[in-house]
């Protein structure tokens, strides 16, 4: 396979991670605002419903997307690596899903958990 089959062929994985990803995060964003939606429904104030905010549907969602997506690129780099080398590369992936999970929920929810609080902190 030469490099622009391979490109291709991670530009394809991508696309379609991408999308499958864009749908369920939509989703988790739909529900953690629903509060608002049905606060406005019912003419109520927004800060009245801020509180009712959910912000679990994210920390569901960002784990799975780098545990899925990046042990899939890490099974890819782990195949090319192989074909490169004579040597036989030992298999991490499950050390990868580990590492990318806890990064999802350390790193990056500890960010989502930060706008939410700006976000409540500005109304």
């Amino acid at each position: 396979m030469n490099n622009t089959e391979n490109y291709q062929r991670i530009l394809a994985i991508r696309n379609r991670y991408e999308q499958v990803f864009r749908t369920q995060v939509k989703k988790a964003i739909l529900q953690q605002l629903l509060p608002l939606y049905v606060a406005a429904e019912q003419n109520i104030h927004p800060i009245a419903a801020i509180s009712q905010i959910n912000e679990q549907p994210f920390f569901e969602v960002f784990p799975e997307l780098y545990q899925t997506v990046g042990v899939r690129f890490a099974k890819v780099s782990y195949q090319d690596l192989r074909k490169i080398s004579e040597k036989k590369v030992t298999d991490h992936l499950f050390s990868w899903q580990q590492l990318l999970s806890t990064y999802a929920l350390t790193k990056l929810s500890s960010r989502i958990t930060r706008i939410t609080q700006t976000t409540r902190d500005i109304s």
